[in-house]
């Protein structure tokens, strides 16, 4: 008997479970905007990609999940060529020329 409407088992690399268990925050060619989705979660803050062309970049880097939001957001706004801003609370991800 199946029924499809079951979760399907994804492989998982041991890789990433390692990672995770030290903390570090480890993307292999994700879009920009699943990676943001990500820190999200684990920092609870928000976050925008105000620019869409950025949303589909991709990222490949390795974060300590110590070094913080505010160190993490700015290293990917120097390898995605974006700018950076806070606002009311709120992290805003954008192209420079806006």
């Amino acid at each position: 008997v199946t029924n499809d409407s079951l979760a399907q088992t994804q492989a998982i690399d041991p890789a990433y479970v390692a990672a995770w268990r030290q903390d570090i925050l480890r993307y292999e060619n994700e879009a920009l905007h699943k990676v943001v989705a990500h820190l999200q979660r684990v920092y609870k803050d928000s976050i925008n990609i105000k620019t869409a062309a950025l949303k589909e970049i991709r990222i490949t880097a390795r974060y300590q999940k110590k070094d913080g939001l505010d160190q993490i957001l700015t290293m990917i706004s120097h390898l995605t060529e974006s700018k950076l801003t806070k606002v009311n609370g709120i992290y805003n991800i954008e192209l420079n020329s806006e």
